[in-house]
């Protein structure tokens, strides 16, 4: 699964629900957006990292 992670808080950056990826996609291109960990304006893309977890 990925996840969009807020480099400020070390936290998801958005709420994701595992089954529609689409809702991911959309909500990443409406800069600026409200963290959704720690409610701090996300500015840019720089701000973000992407991260992948393997769920066995």
């Amino acid at each position: 699964m990925l996840t969009l992670i807020h480099k400020a808080c070390s936290s998801a950056a958005v709420e994701v629900d595992p089954v529609s990826v689409e809702s991911f996609t959309i909500r990443v291109k409406e800069f600026p957006f409200t963290c959704f960990t720690c409610l701090e304006e996300i500015e840019s893309k720089s701000e973000l990292r992407l991260s992948e977890e393997i769920r066995m």
